[in-house]
């Protein structure tokens, strides 16, 4: 009879099963709307933010350059545009303008975190140097809108442009990455 040592054997077991990935991050795209309005003797210019689930920061510009009416941006008496010049004032949501010399062609809206449905409203006077009056006002309408340009510029990406094609509205789509915590739109979180 032969001796065999005994040697323990230590065995290693796998166990296989589905792994835990990180999820891919997800992104949106936003649909930001930039409206022009001049219908009373305040004028007006809104962005919504069209998006469910991330903030946007950036830059809009707007430029009544190529618009149809040539239209300006009417900050004092005796310069451009005639009768009732109105400053620039951000009436609400979270945005800064920066400063607008009367006769301007073109206006900037920096937005510092606009949360998702949220809405930004600038008001000011734009009117149109082609003398068109209603009821004593120099307005610009959206035909003397039309062919003016909107551009988003978020940080650290790629500008999106857009046409006020109607002469009041340009969408502008704004592909942005959705924050933590975000869900899909309609899930339910799981505990």
């Amino acid at each position: 009879m032969r001796f065999v040592p005994s040697v323990p054997v230590l065995g290693l077991v796998v166990l296989t099963g589905p792994t835990l990935a990180e999820p891919a991050p997800r992104t949106e795209t936003v649909p930001l709307r930039v409206m022009v309005l001049d219908e009373d003797a305040q004028d007006w210019i809104t962005v919504s933010h069209g998006g469910t689930c991330a903030m946007l920061s950036g830059v809009v510009r707007i430029d009544f350059g190529p618009s149809a009416g040539s239209v300006v941006i009417d900050t004092e008496y005796g310069g451009a545009g005639t009768r009732d010049p109105a400053p620039v004032e951000v009436m609400t949501g979270p945005a800064v303008v920066r400063p607008v010399p009367d006769g301007a062609r073109g206006i900037e809206i920096v937005l510092q975190d606009l949360p998702p449905q949220g809405q930004v409203i600038v008001t000011l006077d734009i009117d149109n140097e082609r003398g068109w009056f209603a009821g004593n006002r120099v307005m610009a309408t959206p035909a003397d809108i039309a062919g003016s340009t909107a551009e988003f510029v978020p940080h650290a990406r790629d500008a999106v442009r857009g046409v006020f094609v109607d002469g009041r509205l340009a969408v502008l789509p704004v592909e942005v990455p959705c924050t933590d915590g975000a869900s899909e739109p309609g899930a339910v979180p799981v505990a």
